[in-house]
């Protein structure tokens, strides 16, 4: 086993270690979805350490860019047949249901920088009808991806024993501070506790 596998399974462990540890503290009754305020539990708020991918466009996307707005976050990659699809187009959906909340945006990130950069993400996007206005499609490098999911967004990413990769299929939920909120399932219920969630982040701006 290399070295670069070895720090990748002891990453994914200790992402996974930390997802535990969130959850534990927030889903004490085995709920689904994290909530933004649930009365009798601590308000989930982690800060996102600084990283610097880039958009579909090419252009810098930083924590920067978050700022001032909610931001919905989920993690793909084009080339994936399984969950990705279905992911991508649950984040179509609320897109689509929040039309007209300009102060709620949304990335999809690559987890596979080297199959995806920037024009691969913008024609992904198009055919997935992207209002770019809104949802931006983000990759990087490959060190500067997995410090972002792992130790900024605390989420696992890996590769299997056959080199499949292995990601998170939560969204996200981020203030308009750049302060991780929530983390919610795919699922009908989860999609819509976060539609609920996000709407309070954006009507408390």
């Amino acid at each position: 086993m290399t070295p670069r596998r070895i720090l990748l399974i002891l990453t994914f462990l200790a992402a996974v270690l930390v997802g535990l540890g969130i959850f534990r503290l927030t889903l004490g009754d085995g709920q689904a979805s994290v909530r933004v305020t649930t009365s009798g539990r601590p308000e989930l708020s982690i800060p996102l350490p600084a990283f610097s991918l880039v958009d579909q466009d090419g252009r810098p996307f930083t924590p920067a860019a978050l700022r001032g707005r909610v931001w919905i976050v989920s993690f793909f990659f084009t080339r994936c047949p399984t969950i990705c699809p279905r992911l991508t187009a649950k984040m179509g959906e609320l897109v689509e249901a929040t039309s007209g909340m300009d102060d709620l945006a949304f990335a999809s990130i690559s987890v596979d920088p080297e199959n995806d950069p920037p024009a691969v993400l913008r024609a992904y996007g198009t055919r997935h009808g992207a209002d770019f206005a809104r949802w931006w499609f983000v990759t990087g490098d490959q060190k500067a991806l997995e410090e972002t999911v792992v130790s900024g967004f605390k989420l696992a990413l890996a590769r299997d024993d056959v080199g499949a990769i292995v990601h998170a299929e939560r969204f996200v939920l981020v203030d308009a501070e750049g302060r991780i909120r929530g983390y919610f399932d795919a699922d009908e219920p989860g999609q819509r506790d976060l539609l609920d969630a996000a709407r309070r982040l954006v009507d408390a701006l």
